[in-house]
């Protein structure tokens, strides 16, 4: 007997746990290197990737249904906007980032790591870009969006604009896909029993 597509209430529950469990993370991520250096601050979520790789597998894992990434990634915005963070091309990169991220895990209806790591590079990507594209194309408006609402000062806002433009990038954008990727490889060892259970293969 096929299991159902919908989406039940434990399902939701999960998703949630996951992206509280998800933001805790980026955000260490973030503050530490932040504080360490502004150009290390710019790969943060390349190197979130390595770690968040786990947490998409084991939503894979739990919830293998078109759309997990998705509303993980919407319930990623909301909080997002609460807080008062919202810069529309992120938000715009993290939901299509999500909606790539569902396409390719649901070529394998979610029972491929190989699948599942591509859509982690696309969830991680998704984020990467709402900092990166602006810069590289939208530098004036970032600066603004910085000032405004980030309330950052000069110094600051031209070491974050430096830190990832023109071919650094680029790098970055390359950087952040590969190591989500990876991350997932990483979290088929972690997840140990779990992964072996899952029939993904």
């Amino acid at each position: 007997m096929e299991k159902s597509n919908k989406f039940k209430t434990k399902d939701f529950v999960f998703i949630g746990i996951m992206t509280v469990v998800y933001i805790a993370v980026f955000m260490v991520i973030g503050f530490v290197t932040a504080a360490i250096n502004p150009f290390l601050h710019a790969f943060s979520p390349a190197i979130s990737g390595l770690v968040v790789g786990t947490i998409y597998l084991f939503l894979a894992i739990k919830v293998p249904k078109f759309g997990v990434f998705t509303i993980s990634q919407l319930l990623l915005i909301m909080v997002v906007l609460i807080l008062g963070m919202g810069y529309l091309p992120w938000l715009i990169g993290m939901f299509i980032g999500a909606l790539l991220a569902d396409i390719a895990a649901n070529t394998s209806k979610y029972k491929n790591k190989y699948t599942i790591a591509v859509a982690s590079g696309f969830m991680c990507l998704g984020s990467a870009s709402g900092g990166v594209i602006p810069i590289l194309f939208f530098v004036e408006h970032y600066k603004k969006f910085c000032f405004e609402r980030m309330q950052m000062n000069e110094a600051q806002v031209e070491q974050s604009v430096a830190a990832s433009a023109g071919y650094l990038g680029v790098i970055i954008l390359i950087a952040t896909f590969v190591l989500g990727f990876v991350g997932v490889l990483i979290g088929s060892k972690i997840l140990g029993k779990h992964f072996k259970n899952s029939g993904i293969k």
